[in-house]
């Protein structure tokens, strides 16, 4: 794949060929959308924004500048296209359910375990108040 000119977050894990764009066919500054509205990065190249332990499918494409929360799974081996992705989504453009939140924690604790680390009781109450936090948004 090719993540040129994205923003990963800690513990993302990428399936393969997973891929962004970074640059727009009309060589335009690219806008990203934050908390609904576009904002203008005043830069011709920007991948995607990938929130931690968010995970994409194998062959996930995403298009330019789209961000994607906390602790998504994107899959389907589709293009994203939506500008934001809620934190906490599950899915594909073709519908976005809720990542529960006590899967989401078993997911990061097993994928930290893979590397010697711990989901410490913080990281919990990170995760719980990030999930809360972004309610409205899915």
């Amino acid at each position: 794949g090719f993540m040129g000119h994205a923003y990963l977050g800690s513990w993302v894990n990428l399936g393969a060929m997973t891929t962004n764009s970074d640059l727009k066919n009309n060589y335009k500054n690219i806008s990203v959308r934050i908390n609904g509205r576009d904002i203008d990065t005043g830069h011709m190249k920007i991948g995607s924004f990938i929130g931690d332990h968010s995970k994409t499918g194998i062959g996930t494409l995403i298009n330019t500048g789209v961000s994607i929360g906390f602790s998504c799974n994107i899959y389907g081996g589709t293009l994203v296209t939506s500008s934001e992705v809620p934190s906490f989504s599950w899915g594909d453009e073709k519908g976005y359910d809720i990542y529960r939140l006590d899967k989401a924690m078993e997911v990061a604790r097993a994928s930290m375990s893979r590397r010697g680390q711990k989901l410490t009781s913080d990281m919990e109450h990170l995760f719980e108040s990030i999930f809360e936090h972004t309610t409205a948004e899915r």
